[in-house]
């Protein structure tokens, strides 16, 4: 093994390779998006089409059909799914999986776009999204205040709504509930039968003198300005003076016909805290984005806006209270000053209460994960020194793990993964593995220990001895884990990450136990120095006494027992066979037949198995007394 050699005659070129793995893995590590599960593509595409006033025959005829008939021909789709209430039209396309949704996308785009000409044209332009598991809300917060409601809808909208869009990873800001500003123009009847007008004349009026218009240029020597005719309404009493022409040719007022209030839009939805009016907004972040990440932007621009302090439960630091962290402890113990509300850049009476905050689920998890993968590490180095009685020993062992698991953040980043629930699933599961590969390379250095050879000499021989059986154990774990990335489906995709997380982690594993772990036991071990044998544990005395003296007695209990398998072969397989049916047996539910017939295959399988391997063994032992008989009637195992 070229590797294992050249790690114990040059420790420091190995050092260095582990260590530039390490910082690779922690860089790593601090870029890799923090999310609670996985980015899983859902084959699915939506077509939202709004038309206001339309009954739900009306939608299903003119909307929902037309809509159907253009994207079902689409190459690619598995079903087509439509609700049609009033006043909306959803049509659902779900794909066959492994279609790629970006081009599916556009292909409904332009289907939908062709069939614009068979729709009503006074609906709405159709919405095409396509489905995304992130994107639910990250962070909801609700806005109280004295101000009248109207108000503080519009400094939501105005204001919150877009400095919360301008931030890193933020996809959308939704804003909820309050009241919207309305222009109420309330026709008079009779007034408008007298003057011979329609409600058409005024709608037509409104819309002409409500424009917004490029106008050409004018150059002015080396100048030139860009001219637009503005002809937008500022206030309601334009609007009351928009205007109207009679069918006598008369030129009147709005005024003269209608009422026009600046009024407030009649609502269809609420939103309520504690049992109050209040103005809600939802934040969406992109699909790619850190959800962790965007939700601290959300919080410091909350800080930035309101003034106010949220730690990272979404809980508001309340003033008159000292600081969180060591850095306010310290200077409420200097100086006395506890925290002050700070003046933020909207109205001093407004204040933002977190409603729910997605990261901090995500923490908690991710929190539990971690602790699970640090007990886990914590409990295998010490049953690992439980074992081996060294110190140096398990050092070796302990360094396996952490290295190995900071080394399989590269990958995951260079993969496009993230910290999320299962990749921190795998590395957790991973610690068992981990440990496996150097757990063998040491038992066996301290056997060569042991035969009196030098450290040196033992790290190199121990390695060795078992290389390809510590390839074949790692290969197998691989073997194991590998086709769960390529699982089909919504759950392939969910488990593929888990899968090729341990995987790597794996593989590292075997690297370590190939460098670092001889390297270290070539340094850090003396010669002749290994646990004792088993027949060496009666009679000692030390810390781990009891231990050794009970694992002793284990020891020859099990060769008692595994003596008397093997010279009772027949009893033994009969009790497997039994034990196996009974098991089968509880496990069928209750009333149906206690011997079904998966039972009944289980038990031919057994039969079939311990009579083909009885054949195997028994020829192979014939084969070898023959061969070793006839070597020693030769004269080879003489003197």
């Amino acid at each position: 093994m070229w590797l294992t050699r050249v790690s114990i005659l040059r420790p420091v070129t190995i050092t260095m390779v582990v260590l530039a793995i390490i910082v690779l893995g922690l860089t790593a590590l601090g870029r890799l998006p923090v999310d609670l599960y996985p980015n899983i593509d859902m084959p699915f595409v939506s077509v939202v089409s709004v038309y206001s006033g339309a009954g739900p025959q009306e939608i299903e005829t003119l909307v929902t059909e037309p809509i159907e008939d253009a994207v079902s021909t689409i190459s690619g789709v598995k079903n087509v799914t439509s609700t049609s209430t009033e006043g909306m039209s959803v049509v659902g396309i779900e794909f066959e999986l492994g279609t790629d949704l970006d081009t599916a996308t556009n292909d409904v785009r332009e289907k939908v776009d062709a069939a614009r000409a068979d729709l009503p044209r006074d609906m709405d332009q159709p919405v095409i999204q396509k489905f995304d598991v992130s994107a639910f809300p990250v962070i909801r917060f609700a806005l109280s205040s004295p101000m009248p409601s109207r108000e503080l809808r519009r400094i939501a909208k105005d204001v919150i709504k877009d400095r919360l869009g301008k931030l890193k990873g933020v996809g959308s800001v939704k804003v909820y509930g309050g009241d919207v500003r309305e222009i109420l123009v309330a026709v008079d009847k009779r007034a408008l039968e007298g003057y011979g007008l329609t409600i058409g004349d005024i709608v037509q009026a409104l819309q002409a003198t409500n424009l917004n218009l490029p106008s050409g240029s004018i150059k002015e020597g080396r100048r030139e300005y860009a001219v637009r005719a503005v002809g937008e309404f500022s206030n309601p009493e334009e609007i009351r003076d928009t205007p109207l022409i009679t069918r006598t040719g008369a030129v009147i007022h709005l005024s003269e016909v209608a009422t026009v209030a600046d009024t407030v839009a009649e609502r269809d939805s609420y939103a309520r805290m504690n049992g109050n009016d209040t103005v809600a907004i939802t934040v969406m972040k992109q699909s790619n984005a850190n959800t962790v990440s965007v939700a601290d932007e959300v919080r410091r621009e909350l800080h930035r806006l309101t003034g106010q302090v949220f730690d990272e439960e979404g809980r508001e630091v309340k003033y008159g209270t000292r600081e969180p962290g060591l850095a306010g402890w310290l200077k409420w113990k200097l100086t006395g000053k506890v925290r002050k509300r700070a003046r933020g850049s909207l109205p001093p009476n407004i204040d933002a209460h977190i409603i729910e905050d997605q990261s901090t689920f995500i923490r908690h998890t991710l929190s539990d994960l971690k602790m699970h993968l640090i007990l886990g590490s914590l409990f295998a180095v010490l049953v690992v020194f439980l074992f081996l009685h060294s110190l140096r020993g398990t050092l070796i062992v302990a360094f396996a793990i952490p290295t190995s698991i900071i080394a399989a953040f590269g990958p995951m980043y260079f993969a496009g993964f993230s910290l999320n629930m299962m990749t921190m699933l795998a590395l957790s599961l991973s610690v068992g593995i981990l440990v496996d590969d150097s757990i063998v390379v040491i038992e066996n250095i301290y056997r060569h220990l042991r035969l009196g050879e030098k450290p040196k000499e033992a790290a190199f021989n121990g390695r060795t001895e078992i290389g390809l059986a510590a390839i074949t154990i790692t290969l197998v774990d691989v073997v194991v884990f590998v086709p769960i990335a390529f699982m089909g489906g919504i759950v392939g995709q969910f488990f593929r990450q888990f899968g090729i997380t341990v995987a790597i982690a794996t593989l590292f594993s075997l690297f370590v136990s190939f460098t670092l772990t001889p390297m270290l036991s070539s340094r850090w071990f003396r010669e002749a120095e290994a646990v004792p044998s088993e027949d060496d544990y009666e009679g000692r005395r030390g810390l781990f006494a009891a231990f050794d003296r009970w694992y002793a007695r284990l020891s020859r209990a099990y060769r008692r027992l595994l003596g008397w398998a093997l010279d009772h072969r027949l009893v033994t397989v009969t009790i497997g066979l039994v034990s196996l049916l009974a098991c089968v047996g509880v496990a069928v539910p209750p009333g149906r037949p206690k011997i079904p017939l998966l039972a009944i295959i289980l038990v031919l399988t057994g039969l079939v198995s311990v009579l083909v391997w009885g054949i195997i063994i028994f020829v192979v032992g014939r084969f070898i007394r023959r061969l070793k008989s006839g070597l020693l009637k030769g004269g080879v195992f003489r003197g």
